[in-house]
């Protein structure tokens, strides 16, 4: 079978009001990406940026109406579209090719029906369900540290929580309660689908709750939103709790220790021009 590929560029303040709109004709897949030259790299707290223009590239079947996908995009002012044709392939068989299990000490990430050792601790996130599985030097840092840690019967905070990947993990490991925190309900939709996969019980939230303490909190995001938190995190630290940030750069962390002064932060990681920084209540 074939399927057509279009793709076509929205403004920022378009961009729901067409997606919403594209089920209406058949479309099967939806993908954005910057069509211009800004980058985003530290939304504030609770945002939900947009470029300037978003590159949209859909898929349908050759069955569907090609008129009635174009009559909608002419509603929204929308008349340059590229259209080509995509042959069909075994898409499971092929990604499965390109990826593979990958280990953390005694924790390993997996696709769902990866044959591992027995007795094995793993995480099992097939890709497109999930925001990361361990691919990028932050995730595969806080991985490893946790792994590394003693979890059992603790409370842990995974803040910025993507995939949910960092908090099924402490769950794996040993955690007794374990509360995934985002902002993005994309993100909360996929830790929820992830932790039913794995057979653990997350607790998901938007944000952290007043009374809440936590014997260990990890946060996997970018340093402008850290420095924002800052007193949220410490606050939520139970007494000699661990508290480990990353998503950080190289350079970055004089920035990190001068806004977290009760943390003794004992620990760097780097890997890759990214860092890992672990500390305790001073």
């Amino acid at each position: 079978m074939s399927w057509l590929r279009a793709t076509f560029v929205v403004p920022a303040g378009m961009v729901d009001a067409v997606s919403e709109e594209l089920s209406e004709v058949g479309v099967l897949s939806v993908s954005t990406t910057n069509a211009g030259k800004e980058e985003i790299l530290e939304p504030s707290v609770g945002s939900t940026p947009m470029w300037e223009n978003t590159q949209v590239e859909v898929l349908l079947s050759v069955d569907n109406s090609v008129s009635q996908l174009r009559a909608l995009l002419v509603r929204h002012g929308i008349t340059v579209v590229e259209m080509t044709f995509v042959k069909d392939q075994a898409w499971e068989s092929t990604w499965r090719e390109e990826v593979s299990a990958r280990q953390f000490g005694r924790l390993w990430i997996a696709p769902r029906d990866w044959a591992l050792p027995a007795e094995s601790i793993a995480v099992r996130l097939d890709p497109g369900l999930a925001f990361g599985t361990g691919e990028h030097p932050t995730t595969a840092m806080c991985l490893q540290w946790l792994a590394q840690i003693d979890l059992r019967g603790k409370r842990v905070l995974d803040f910025g929580c993507g995939s949910g990947i960092l908090g099924i993990a402490a769950c794996k490991l040993g955690a007794s309660q374990v509360t995934a925190i985002d902002h993005d309900p994309q993100a909360i939709e996929a830790t929820i689908k992830n932790a039913k996969h794995n057979n653990v019980a997350i607790e998901v939230q938007t944000e952290i709750g007043s009374r809440s303490f936590f014997d260990v909190i990890v946060s996997n995001i970018l340093l402008r939103t850290l420095v924002e938190l800052a007193e949220e995190f410490t606050s939520a630290l139970a007494s000699g709790g661990a508290l480990a940030l990353s998503g950080l750069l190289d350079g970055q962390q004089d920035a990190i220790r001068s806004k977290y002064r009760t943390i003794d932060f004992t620990t760097t990681t780097h890997d890759d021009g990214w860092l890992l920084m672990v500390g305790r209540e001073s």
